[in-house]
């Protein structure tokens, strides 16, 4: 019995390395990107204003971009921090299968909205192509399958019961 406990911990921590790795890989390239392009799509219209408003384009661009990955950094630590606590925990009740399809769905979800205001801000500039659509919609399935997968495990495990 203690054999199968500590197996099931092992995989909890690895099962939360994979998820802080993908967590951090959609905050800092997917979020990261989102941002940076909803800011320049708010700073463009400067861009075309006086040569004061031009100047100031590029230091405003360029404080969001360092307060973005500040807010990320300081995201990023308290994910790194909840999800091991809720693993750690699931294991303890025996659910760590459902705490862990629910983080990912969670993580695509943030992917999903991140990719789909990318495709809206492109389509405002004029750059649309296929794949700014396909890609989005196959995260959308993803997320529509990870939703009906947690929808099929149980909320509590059958030791609790």
């Amino acid at each position: 019995m203690q054999i199968r406990k500590t197996s099931e911990y092992i995989l909890a921590y690895v099962l939360w390395i994979v998820s802080c790795a993908v967590g951090a890989f959609i905050g800092f390239w997917a979020v990261r990107s989102a941002w940076d392009a909803l800011v320049e799509i708010m700073t463009l219209s400067q861009t075309m204003g006086t040569p004061a408003q031009r100047f100031q384009v590029i230091f405003t661009r360029n404080a969001f971009d360092r307060f973005g990955v500040v807010a990320l950094g300081v995201l990023g630590v308290l994910m790194v921090v909840f999800i091991e606590h809720y693993y750690r925990t699931g294991v303890d009740r025996g659910i760590l299968a459902r705490r862990v399809v629910l983080i990912t769905l969670i993580e695509v979800g943030v992917l999903f909205v991140s990719l789909t205001l990318r495709v809206a801000l492109a389509g405002v500039m004029g750059l649309f192509t296929i794949w700014s659509i396909i890609v989005p919609l196959g995260v959308l399935v993803l997320v529509v399958v990870l939703s009906w997968v947690l929808t099929r495990l149980p909320k509590q495990s059958a030791t609790n019961l």
